[in-house]
């Protein structure tokens, strides 16, 4: 892995001047050093007697235009006393987070999450231990103007994001923390025009096997993450053919119903179910060589809660038995609404992905879950207050009643009603 250390640049060196020329954006950044709450924090940084630097993900989205939601940032000794000022700035300490790499500390102010970190030994030496050149650069508070003349950046950062190009600092960063190999994924597809660079991309299907050892919880939440951005088809795809989903959560032999939902995310012209959707598609797609309930599970085991595998479960389900006849559309809507619609969305892209005709399973499950969400039009205390004894019958009458009332059995309430109150007759106390 050589490239990575020959492309390294001394941290005193000056910025390429070529970098900084290409499409970087340091109007955004210097807007983001003179906003709040960053230029409190610079004002607390001047007084403090140690470096302290803003890192990492900040200075990335800054310089990409991005907007900063978080800022990250590490001083150099006396965390304490630093702790102390932003306490006595804001009237609140910030919270250790028990973060079990460095000890962090977190805070909202003034809209934004600050994490504030003592440095493991200098700045410089901190940044090496950081996993992507993209991440690895620091801009020592307060900051010079421009702040380009004071960037730290030992691993050639700014050059990597002109280039759009995610690479690791280091052949060992990856050893040291395997999840990276999910984050490597999860940058390249999540920064607009991002690609890993290749030697990167070996490195990362080399440590693939190394997520096995890492907490399930973690492995689900860059899953999540992944599956949330613009690209996440994209993200997907990667991560499939770089052997992290086979470790992670089994093999894709195809990714048909996520292409297929992200084209009904692209064409279908109204508010979907995004997250819910997508899962439920890489479900069906996990699911192409064994069957949706072993991948649930599967799921479960990994960690994924089960208020989202259970859903994506049924809607997967569901989606392959729209393809036939005899479909229970309405038990579907009945039962789950919200995966009733997924799963008749899901089937009708996978129609049209083959060129088949839409099944009419596929119509009516959408169509009967919107009404599924409709007040029901007959209740349980319809029935008991014309008489009818409770027990399993009138259980019965009102799953029949509803059902009655997603097929427009009866134009209406009052026509529903008068039928149940015919019917409940039959049941006297």
């Amino acid at each position: 892995m050589s490239s990575w250390r020959s492309s390294r640049a001394s941290s005193t060196d000056p910025p390429d001047p070529a970098a900084l020329a290409t499409g970087l954006d340091w109007t955004r950044l210097d807007q983001l050093l003179d906003a709040e709450p960053l230029a409190a924090l610079s004002g607390l940084a001047t007084a403090h007697s140690g470096r302290v630097a803003l890192v990492g993900g900040a200075l990335r989205d800054a310089l990409l235009g991005l907007r900063v939601q978080d800022l990250d940032l590490i001083v150099e000794s006396d965390l304490e006393g630093f702790l102390d000022a932003i306490e006595s700035r804001r009237g609140r300490r910030p919270s250790s987070i028990r973060d079990r790499f460095q000890d962090t500390h977190r805070f909202r102010w003034k809209g934004c999450q600050v994490d504030v970190a003592v440095s493991q030994g200098d700045i410089e030496e901190d940044l090496q231990r950081r996993d992507f050149s993209v991440n690895a650069m620091a801009l020592p508070l307060p900051a010079e103007r421009p702040p380009s003349n004071a960037l730290i950046d030992p691993f050639g950062g700014l050059a990597d994001l002109c280039a759009r190009r995610i690479r690791c600092t280091a052949a060992t960063v990856l050893e040291a923390d395997p999840l990276r190999t999910m984050r490597a994924v999860r940058y390249a597809t999540g920064l607009d025009g991002f690609a890993l660079e290749s030697e990167t991309r070996v490195a990362t299907r080399e440590h693939a096997r190394a997520l096995a050892s890492v907490a399930a919880e973690r492995v689900h939440a860059e899953w999540m993450l992944i599956l949330q951005q613009h690209r996440w088809l994209e993200g997907v795809r990667l991560a499939s053919t770089l052997g992290l989903a086979a470790v992670t959560i089994g093999p894709l032999s195809s990714t048909r119903a996520c292409e297929a939902w992200e084209a009904n995310e692209r064409l279908a012209g109204e508010p979907l179910p995004s997250l819910p959707g997508r899962v439920a598609a890489l479900v069906c797609d996990l699911a192409a060589e064994s069957s949706v309930q072993v991948v649930a599970r599967r799921l479960e085991a990994g960690r994924w809660p089960p208020r989202l595998v259970r859903p994506a479960e049924l809607a997967a389900g569901w989606s392959r038995q729209a393809m036939k006849p005899g479909a229970d559309s309405v038990g579907w809507a009945l039962e789950n609404p919200d995966a009733a619609t997924i799963a008749g969305r899901l089937a009708e892209w996978l129609a049209r992905a083959q060129g088949r005709a839409v099944p009419e399973s596929a119509t009516q499950a959408r169509l009967f879950a919107r009404r599924a969400r409709e007040p029901r039009w007959v209740r349980g205390q319809d029935l008991v207050g014309w008489g009818m004894a409770p027990g399993p019958e009138v259980g019965k009458l009102l799953e029949e009643a509803a059902r009655g009332q997603l097929t427009r059995r009866w134009d209406d309430r009052e026509q529903a009603c008068r039928w149940a109150h015919q019917r409940s007759a039959e049941h006297p106390r």
